[in-house]
């Protein structure tokens, strides 16, 4: 895998925003809203997205992207989570064991993510978007907003992706909210559902720790190990799946990214959720916490967490549109 090489930005300004980054303490700082010269001088360096073959056609849910997220149909990479948190997240790394970016998987994000300092190290070239700030985090409660960029190469594991889209954040500092609270893990980089969704299936494996990442063959789950093959929907919310809630109708956002089981929406005390059901995945007992105490955003629908995800094996199959959960 190659090593990054650093991009070194032309305007003076620009370079300023980094070093400032940079000269902060290894400890968990607060993330700080770039100066609205700052902005105008970044935005100054976008470039026609035309220029790396990137069309932007817009829509009622906003821009869509063509010429992105490109890979080879036969890759595959089966990636440990690093044991540099209590909980063992879904994290990748990017980058070489000297020179290491690491990256959070959430499907709770519409949207990929990166710090200022990540986009000097994966040299991400700004492009144009239709508005200065390309779009602001809605899975989470975070103000700032993200400049629209490309990185032309990158090296997921063993997976090289051509034409990667990133959202940078308009502050210095780390990612915030966007990290999930994993802040001893230096999370650089999100990587949301515009990214998984470019993969024929992603497979979180939370009880063994690794996730599997395939542009390759098509996903065939276990008959004998099949608890539920249920249809998978991408939402500008994130991954969605119909189920019920203590006998309730309702969606679900599967969020890979939250260490809870059940988060609520508003006008749904804590307490605990007796039963939720995804066709025949049966889980009972689960704390509920509302979202507004986990720094989410806009929570419309309840959200299952890792702490319920964690007994299983979990298939996004973006070709079959389904999710599979299975035993171990």
């Amino acid at each position: 895998m190659r090593k990054f090489q650093l991009h070194i930005f032309s305007a003076a300004l620009a370079a300023s925003v980094l070093l400032s980054c940079n000269s902060m303490s290894s400890g968990p700082q607060p993330s700080v809203p770039l100066t609205k010269q700052q902005i105008e001088a970044l935005a100054a360096r976008a470039k026609e997205p035309q220029l790396n073959g990137i069309i932007i056609y817009p829509s009622e849910n906003g821009p869509v992207f063509g010429g992105v997220w490109h890979m080879h149909e036969s890759e595959v990479a089966a990636i440990n989570f690093p044991a540099i948190d209590s909980d063992r997240a879904p994290i990748v790394s990017i980058g070489t064991a000297d020179d290491r970016l690491n990256a959070l998987l959430d499907t709770s994000s519409p949207l990929t993510w990166a710090t200022l300092p990540a986009m000097a190290k994966m040299d991400i070239k700004l492009i144009k978007s239709p508005t200065l700030l390309g779009a602001r985090p809605t899975h989470v409660y975070n103000s700032f907003g993200g400049f629209l960029g490309v990185a032309s190469h990158l090296n997921v594991d063993q997976i090289s992706i051509g034409n990667a889209l990133f959202y940078v954040l308009a502050a210095s500092g780390p990612l915030g909210t966007l990290s999930r609270g994993l802040d001893s893990a230096n999370i650089s980089v999100v990587f949301g559902v515009d990214m998984l969704k470019a993969f024929n299936h992603v497979q979180f494996n939370f009880p063994a720790q690794h996730v599997v990442l395939s542009a390759s063959s098509d996903y065939q789950p276990s008959d004998a190990k099949l608890l539920a093959s249920i249809p998978l929907i991408v939402t500008n919310s994130g991954i969605v799946v119909a189920g019920s809630m203590d006998g309730s109708p309702t969606n679900f956002v599967i969020d890979t990214g939250g260490d809870y089981a059940i988060a609520l929406p508003p006008g749904r005390p804590a307490g605990k959720i007796q039963q939720v059901s995804l066709d025949d995945l049966v889980m009972r007992d689960l704390p509920g916490v509302p979202g507004s105490d986990l720094a989410l955003g806009q929570i419309t629908m309840p959200r299952i967490g890792r702490q319920a995800l964690a007994r299983f094996k979990m298939t996004l199959d973006f070709r079959a549109k389904k999710i599979h959960f299975e035993k171990p």
